[in-house]
């Protein structure tokens, strides 16, 4: 189980981005979120802006993710579709 990976979808309504990764089930949430917005930056979106207000839920289920969790914990399986608000 230690190195098993999900695909899933992450999307972020306000910008109208959507992207897949494919991201390790021992990941903490919180990780998910910093290498989403650091690809993103990278790309030169959101250069100039501060992004620690977004959260992340799923997209399954609307559950607010915690982001001390690991995904694994969180019920992410292949294909669900993250939302980061």
């Amino acid at each position: 189980m230690e190195n098993e990976k999900v695909l899933v979808e992450v999307y972020i309504p306000a910008a109208q981005l959507r992207n897949d990764f494919y991201l390790p089930l021992q990941c903490k949430v919180m990780d998910v979120k910093m290498a989403v917005l650091a690809m993103y930056k990278e790309h030169n979106f959101f250069k100039n802006t501060d992004l620690s207000f977004l959260h992340i839920y799923n997209g399954d289920t609307g559950q607010a993710l915690d982001f001390k969790q690991i995904l694994l914990h969180c019920g992410i399986r292949n294909g669900t579709c993250l939302f980061m608000l």
